[in-house]
């Protein structure tokens, strides 16, 4: 959502009064470049537990050091070559290089196995997010020219737009096989 329609997110919450439709565009080009690297952040979040519960805290801060030196030299390259959106762009990167590095370390060790679930319910799960990101792509540009208004009315528009994405991803990955009924069921009597 946030890679398909960055500037429709942007304007809704911050284009009022001095922050001018100039700053929406170039906002939005950043934030469409940090979006592409938020698996990557996850991902690093995922696997970092592999390493503390072996009480292994040393790779993992190697690893970080090695994606923040990769993301000061890239964004330094990069912002010199392509300007402000480089600074995001290595920002992206820099997280892809820490995950991928947590991700094959653990693998290298045989300590991150995808089981045949994983394996089946991943393409799944992509496609729905696919679906999702089809939809609110053109339910963005359809409620934005519903905006301009009040405050209130865009955070309104906007927040429709996200539960609308919401419901059609949900909705994607139960028809998809991604999302199981018994698993949604077991997770909510674990957390009650």
């Amino acid at each position: 959502a946030l890679a398909v329609a960055p500037e429709f997110w942007v304007k809704g919450l911050f284009e009022h009064g001095a922050f001018t439709a100039a700053n929406t565009a170039k906002t939005g080009q950043a934030l469409m470049a940090f979006a592409f690297g938020l698996p990557a952040f996850v991902a690093a979040k995922v696997f970092a537990p592999g390493f503390f519960a072996r009480e292994n805290t040393r790779t993992p801060m190697v690893f970080a050091a090695i994606s923040a030196v990769a993301n000061i030299v890239l964004g330094v390259a990069l912002f010199f070559t392509i300007g402000f959106v480089g600074l995001a762009i290595a920002t992206a990167l820099a997280g892809w290089i820490n995950a991928a590095l947590l991700g094959r370390t653990l693998l290298r060790d045989g300590l991150l196995v995808l089981d045949e679930r994983a394996r089946a319910r991943l393409p799944r799960i992509l496609a729905a997010s696919l679906v999702m990101g089809a939809v609110v792509f053109v339910l963005a540009r359809f409620a934005r020219a519903y905006m301009d208004q009040a405050f209130v009315a865009d955070l309104g528009i906007i927040l429709a737009v996200a539960v609308a994405g919401m419901s059609v991803y949900a909705v994607a990955a139960l028809i998809f096989g991604g999302v199981k009924i018994g698993d949604l069921r077991a997770s909510m009597r674990r957390s009650g």
